[in-house]
């Protein structure tokens, strides 16, 4: 293996466990490494390809056919001003291009959340109960039941009481039902996630070992460093 690729998973490696640390719930140099190298990487990555974007898609079409591309003249222009948030006195300026941004977004946002978490959920909950297979029917009449019963919790504007009450406490454990399946689908991904990480950590053969020496040198030193020695801890720690 060339050195350029042994490094590459020297530092994967400890960016990996570095980041796990922090279920030892301690701060330690191995977790702020990982955070900033990860941050760092991350908004470099960020910019060489917005630049790319720029150089490829802006400029490129601006120098090509500057009458023909007047609009994009004048979206750079406005998008340019952002940088004067780095400056104390004109930062000021840096409003108009978020407030025409901000304003541009909400409005196709509007017009698409019209459809998608309104028109489409109602459409997604009206569904036949006949004409249908036994099983799609009953499939058809617990969405439309649980919608109703959660719903039915919503309501604020009278207390409820006597039947009302028993309706809108099924809601409750129809939301709470739907919550866990939620996070019982998000848990599920991140082990997969995790699951996956470990298993890119076990071949070629070289990163098994490396990981074995790396997390165990990690959690020896993390231990010391907590043990016998708190204030150096606190020394090489970022702040």
């Amino acid at each position: 293996m060339d050195p350029i690729s042994l490094l590459v998973i020297v530092l994967a490696t400890v960016i990996t466990f570095g980041l796990y640390t922090a279920l030892t719930g301690m701060d330690n140099p191995f977790y702020a490494f990982a955070e900033y190298s990860y941050v760092g990487a991350g908004v470099a990555l960020l910019f060489v390809m917005s630049l790319i974007y720029l150089q490829q898609k802006v400029f490129a079409s601006i120098l090509s056919n500057p009458a023909g591309n007047w609009f994009l003249i004048l979206s750079t222009a406005v998008g340019l001003l952002m940088l004067t948030r780095v400056s104390s006195k004109y930062s000021y300026i840096a409003r108009i291009p978020i407030v025409i941004g901000v304003s541009i977004g909400l409005g196709i946002s509007t017009r698409t959340i019209i459809f998608t978490s309104i028109t489409k959920q109602i459409q997604a909950t009206i569904k036949p109960l006949w004409g249908v297979d036994t099983f799609t029917a009953f499939t058809n009449l617990f969405v439309l039941l649980f919608v109703v019963l959660s719903l039915f919790s919503f309501l604020y504007t009278y207390e409820a009481k006597g039947p009302a009450k028993k309706v809108s406490d099924l809601g409750i454990y129809v939301l709470y039902a739907g919550f866990g399946a939620l996070f019982a689908q998000t848990f599920m991904g991140r082990i997969g996630l995790f699951l996956g990480r470990m298993e890119t950590m076990l071949f070629p053969e070289i990163q098994l070992y490396l990981t074995i020496a790396i997390s165990g040198i990690i959690l020896v030193t993390i231990y010391v460093l907590k043990k016998k020695h708190p204030k150096l801890l606190d020394k090489i720690m970022p702040r």
